[in-house]
């Protein structure tokens, strides 16, 4: 891994460009800076660039759609992928059993919030600090959990203290082997259907890009623990210096700085936009 860029990174024939929305291209609640939208506008019009997020495809359109239009987005950590619009799945994958609502009921008791999507909707527990703070990021607004929301959904987020949640990580991965359990952050633990993994989606990705290669080259920049797997599947991949050591060691670089001025320098120095 290096720490610097330099000028002997492949050219972009033939590649498309995978990003992560918070902590890489926006300070999260902030919005994306009309400069690094200049800059990746040429990408989006040669079909070279993707968004992969952990956020409801709403909560992609708040940040950039004044600016950049639709974008291909893979949402949600991998559960949903949206090639036409933000208001269409093109493709999902939903809990497919009552493995979620089991678990739902059995964790109820004790004092969290439960959040879960689906393809048109963001259903709560409660109006948490946590709930308030998410919609106020990203542009959504909650409606109450109901059980018919746990018959559809795709990702739920438990958010509490972070001792509670290592007890239900804990518990899912010996108990539950349909759910995926991760933590994107201490307080935030992610629960997905055990196949609705970011690679997974990567095939439905690459038909919306009229390349002549069926392996482009592919580039993709990141910043948290959600986004090791991304930079597993990337030919190459780059981090910050505030992200996970794990992540660091996987990337082929760490940019100076994160939320926008770290990606401009990548996408400047790398020379994307002269390369289509």
């Amino acid at each position: 891994m290096i720490s610097s860029i330099d000028n002997s990174i492949s050219p972009f024939h033939q590649a498309i460009l995978l990003l992560d929305i918070d902590g890489t291209m926006i300070i999260t609640g902030k919005p994306l800076a009309p400069d690094l939208a200049s800059l990746l506008m040429p990408l989006q019009n040669a079909k070279r660039l993707c968004i992969t997020t952990a956020r409801h495809p709403q909560g992609v359109q708040f940040v950039l759609a004044p600016l950049l239009g639709f974008v291909p987005t893979i949402s949600l950590n991998g559960g949903a992928i949206h090639l036409s619009s933000w208001s269409t799945f093109d493709h999902a994958i939903y809990f497919s059993d009552q493995s979620i609502a089991n678990l739902i009921e059995e964790i109820s008791s004790h004092d969290l919030t439960i959040s879960c999507y689906g393809t048109d909707f963001w259903a709560v527990s409660k109006m948490s600090s946590f709930v308030q703070e998410e919609a106020y990021v990203t542009g959504m607004t909650p409606m109450m959990l109901s059980s018919s929301h746990l018959l559809r959904c795709i990702k739920v987020t438990l958010m509490a203290d972070h001792g509670l949640l290592v007890e239900i990580k804990s518990h899912i991965a010996l108990n539950i082997s349909s759910i995926d359990a991760n933590f994107s952050h201490a307080s935030f633990l992610e629960l997905s259907p055990a196949y609705s993994s970011k690679a997974s989606m990567l095939k439905y990705l690459l038909s919306a890009f009229p390349l002549d290669s069926n392996s482009p080259y592919i580039f993709f920049v990141g910043d948290s623990q959600n986004d090791l797997e991304w930079a597993q599947l990337a030919n190459e991949a780059w981090t910050f210096p505030s992200s996970p050591n794990e992540l660091k060691q996987i990337c082929r670089g760490v940019l100076p700085f994160n939320d926008g001025p770290g990606l401009r320098q990548f996408l400047v120095n790398i020379s994307l936009c002269k390369e289509i």
